[in-house]
């Protein structure tokens, strides 16, 4: 009797606890942008090379809320995410309304030049929810 009744109980709860998959695209933007090899800028104060990217995708809303995400490539091929030491130059980024920036120095702090290489710069805003 108790096989008869479980049966049922274990079909039942099958059915009832089965979910969906539902798949979520999250929506991004992705800017890529060009340093030509003389377009680093030298900042006296900080002892870095750095060179101001104009970003108007960049607005309070995605300053505070979303992701910004940067890698670059000096190849085209093999693209890195920043901050990273790539081709023995410390590469970061900082972003604020309308600009980011990308400063480069040497691997042990140390003021470098610039490599002389075109770099391209992949720029990634993923928007997010609060």
């Amino acid at each position: 009797m108790k096989r008869f009744l479980l049966l049922p109980l274990l079909a039942l709860g099958m059915f009832l606890s089965s979910c969906t998959k539902e798949e979520v695209v999250v929506p991004n933007r992705t800017i890529v942008v060009t340093i030509p090899a003389n377009g680093w800028k030298y900042d006296n104060a900080t002892q870095t090379y750095y060179y101001d990217i104009d970003m108007p995708e960049i607005d309070d809303y995605t300053n505070q809320v979303n992701a910004i995400v940067v890698a670059i490539t000096g190849d085209g091929e093999i693209y890195e995410a920043i901050p990273d030491v790539y081709d023995g130059y410390s590469y970061t980024y900082t972003y604020q309304r309308g600009a980011l920036v990308i400063e480069v120095q040497g691997a042990d702090g140390s003021t470098v030049s610039p490599s002389g290489k075109p770099i391209t710069v992949k720029i990634t805003i993923i928007e997010s929810r609060t």
